[in-house]
């Protein structure tokens, strides 16, 4: 049941006018004037901190040369992960299957469309094909792992203005766990190729060097978040929002009552100028200058 703010008698649920029926106090406007001082402090430190922000992810975007490449070195893993590094074919006389080590279709068919990740399990143990299965298990595995760091390098990149030190730090350990996944991929696909060699023609396979593509396109997204962390970027902020940030500040630690801030909290010249200038149109103060002057 509603309560009348002013003399704190209860309201019925029939008293559907804004007045109280007890003292007639206007129940709508009672304390406009006091939440409107409260909601334009906040709104005030609100949107200075907003400013901020966006300045920060600005400056964390484009502010230097450092910062854009490092858009394009968090992108170029993914592309990475189309690289074809090899391929390998199966042909018996029950089955036949050609595989082309390049990470999404190891990704998708090891562990999503095909399964091959759980049907190669069953052929660990064989004699002709278990080393080449164990080693595409393996590949597999180093896929996803290059997968994943892509993917957490690219949305790192994407929040990097929530802090430099902290973006840079996992970029760069992914990247290295990237790379390193790209080198045992090869090491492994090089394992199927040489287990392949004895299979008696049932298994056929081939690498290539471009393997390297992924672990040279880690290794420079690793690169330029170093050389980010060495050049950060500068935010600057105005006069008038560091002293209402820092207001902010106190105020969410509870070293001061929002009323005791002053509203405005900062004004520079221009916004009096233009304060001025929007009240005296407000009330054609000029014309009526205009008009004394002329009687």
């Amino acid at each position: 049941m509603a309560v009348c703010p002013k003399c704190q008698k209860k309201l019925k649920i029939w008293h559907v006018s804004q007045y109280c029926p007890y003292c007639g106090t206007n129940i709508v406007f009672h304390s406009f004037e006091a939440n409107f001082e409260k909601d334009k402090r906040i709104a005030e430190m609100s949107l200075a901190n907003f400013r901020v922000k966006l300045e920060k992810a600005k400056k964390a975007y484009v502010s230097g040369w450092p910062q854009k490449l490092k858009i394009a070195a968090c992108v170029l893993p993914l592309a990475g992960l189309f690289v074809p590094m090899g391929s390998a074919a199966a042909d018996t006389a029950l089955y036949s299957k050609t595989f082309t080590f390049w990470v999404m279709d190891l990704v998708y068919n090891g562990f999503m469309g095909e399964g091959y990740y759980n049907k190669f399990a069953a052929f660990t143990g064989a004699p002709v094909f278990g080393a080449a299965a164990s080693a595409m298990r393996g590949a597999m595995l180093c896929c996803a792992v290059m997968a994943v760091c892509a993917v957490v390098i690219l949305l790192t990149e994407l929040l990097c203005f929530t802090g430099n030190k902290r973006t840079a730090a996992v970029i760069t350990a992914f990247s290295a766990v990237g790379a390193g996944a790209a080198i045992a991929q090869r090491v492994f696909c090089g394992g199927a190729v040489r287990a392949a060699q004895t299979s008696g023609g049932a298994l056929t396979g081939s690498v290539n060097v471009l393997f390297l593509v992924p672990v040279l396109l880690f290794a420079f997204a690793a690169v330029m978040a170093v050389l980010c962390l060495k050049k950060p970027p500068v935010v600057t902020v105005s006069e008038g929002d560091a002293l209402r940030l820092s207001y902010r500040e106190k105020l969410q630690k509870g070293e001061i009552a929002l009323m005791d801030i002053p509203s405005p909290i900062y004004e520079s010249e221009e916004d009096k100028k233009e304060k001025e200038k929007l009240i005296r149109g407000a009330y054609h103060m000029d014309e009526a200058e205009e008009v004394s002057e002329n009687g």
